[in-house]
Protein backbone atom coordinates (compact mmCIF):
# COMPACT_ATOMS: atom_id res chain seq x y z
CA UNK A 1 0.00 0.00 0.00
CA UNK A 2 2.79 2.51 0.67
CA UNK A 3 4.21 1.82 -2.66
CA UNK A 4 1.47 2.49 -4.62
CA UNK A 5 0.80 5.90 -2.23
CA UNK A 6 4.88 6.62 -3.37
CA UNK A 7 3.58 6.02 -7.16
CA UNK A 8 0.83 7.85 -7.12
CA UNK A 9 2.31 11.30 -5.09
CA UNK A 10 5.39 10.64 -7.84
CA UNK A 11 3.71 10.64 -10.60
CA UNK A 12 1.58 13.85 -9.33
CA UNK A 13 4.45 15.60 -8.95
CA UNK A 14 5.56 14.32 -12.36
CA UNK A 15 2.67 15.69 -13.47
CA UNK A 16 2.96 18.99 -12.05
CA UNK A 17 6.53 19.73 -12.97
CA UNK A 18 5.36 18.84 -16.38
CA UNK A 19 2.75 21.88 -16.27
CA UNK A 20 4.95 24.19 -14.72
CA UNK A 21 7.96 23.39 -17.21
CA UNK A 22 5.29 23.57 -20.51
CA UNK A 23 3.56 26.88 -19.33
CA UNK A 24 7.55 28.81 -18.67
CA UNK A 25 8.65 27.48 -22.22
CA UNK A 26 5.65 29.56 -23.64
CA UNK A 27 7.31 32.74 -22.92
CA UNK A 28 9.26 33.77 -25.18
CA UNK A 29 9.51 37.01 -27.18
CA UNK A 30 9.82 38.10 -31.06
CA UNK A 31 11.37 41.28 -32.67
CA UNK A 32 9.10 41.72 -35.55
CA UNK A 33 9.98 44.46 -38.33
CA UNK A 34 7.75 45.86 -40.74
CA UNK A 35 8.58 46.67 -44.23
CA UNK A 36 6.77 47.85 -47.04
CA UNK A 37 6.35 46.88 -50.23
CA UNK A 38 5.30 49.28 -53.32
CA UNK A 39 2.92 48.80 -55.55
CA UNK A 40 0.91 50.17 -58.75
CA UNK A 41 -2.12 49.62 -59.70
CA UNK A 42 -4.18 51.10 -62.44
CA UNK A 43 -7.15 52.91 -60.96
CA UNK A 44 -10.33 53.72 -62.45
CA UNK A 45 -10.31 56.51 -65.55
CA UNK A 46 -8.77 59.75 -65.02
CA UNK A 47 -10.05 63.37 -65.81
CA UNK A 48 -7.57 63.33 -68.28
CA UNK A 49 -8.98 59.90 -70.57
CA UNK A 50 -6.86 57.16 -69.55
CA UNK A 51 -6.01 54.94 -66.52
CA UNK A 52 -3.33 56.35 -64.00
CA UNK A 53 -1.24 54.20 -61.83
CA UNK A 54 -2.02 54.64 -58.27
CA UNK A 55 0.63 54.00 -55.41
CA UNK A 56 -0.31 51.05 -52.93
CA UNK A 57 2.17 50.01 -49.88
CA UNK A 58 2.22 46.55 -48.88
CA UNK A 59 2.87 45.78 -45.36
CA UNK A 60 5.28 43.17 -44.81
CA UNK A 61 5.74 41.55 -41.24
CA UNK A 62 8.92 39.87 -40.81
CA UNK A 63 9.90 37.76 -37.68
CA UNK A 64 13.50 39.49 -36.80
CA UNK A 65 14.69 37.07 -33.93
CA UNK A 66 13.19 35.32 -31.14
CA UNK A 67 13.93 35.92 -27.29
CA UNK A 68 13.50 34.53 -23.76
CA UNK A 69 12.22 38.13 -21.92
CA UNK A 70 10.93 41.03 -23.37
CA UNK A 71 14.14 42.69 -21.98
CA UNK A 72 15.88 40.99 -24.27
CA UNK A 73 13.90 41.72 -26.70
CA UNK A 74 14.35 45.40 -26.56
CA UNK A 75 17.91 45.03 -26.37
CA UNK A 76 18.20 43.39 -29.99
CA UNK A 77 16.07 45.77 -31.43
CA UNK A 78 18.83 48.43 -31.81
CA UNK A 79 21.40 45.27 -33.25
CA UNK A 80 18.13 44.46 -35.63
CA UNK A 81 17.61 47.95 -37.10
CA UNK A 82 21.41 48.32 -37.86
CA UNK A 83 21.56 45.31 -39.50
CA UNK A 84 18.28 45.47 -41.28
CA UNK A 85 17.99 49.23 -42.84
CA UNK A 86 14.88 48.35 -45.02
CA UNK A 87 12.79 47.84 -42.22
CA UNK A 88 10.72 50.84 -41.03
CA UNK A 89 9.89 49.85 -37.48
CA UNK A 90 10.16 46.85 -34.96
CA UNK A 91 8.01 45.23 -32.44
CA UNK A 92 8.79 43.12 -29.83
CA UNK A 93 5.69 40.33 -29.15
CA UNK A 94 4.74 37.16 -27.19
CA UNK A 95 5.21 34.69 -29.55
CA UNK A 96 1.37 33.83 -29.55
CA UNK A 97 0.87 37.06 -31.44
CA UNK A 98 1.24 36.45 -34.52
CA UNK A 99 0.73 40.27 -36.58
CA UNK A 100 0.64 38.87 -40.00
CA UNK A 101 -2.56 37.27 -39.21
CA UNK A 102 -5.84 38.50 -39.89
CA UNK A 103 -7.92 40.09 -36.86
CA UNK A 104 -10.95 38.29 -36.80
CA UNK A 105 -14.50 40.66 -36.14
Amino acid sequence: MKIRAFTVMLLALLAVLTLVSSVSAGCAWVLWGVSYDYLLEESAASAFGGKQPVPQYDQIWEAASAHETRQACFEHMDLAKSLLPYVKYFKCLPDTVDPREVKGR
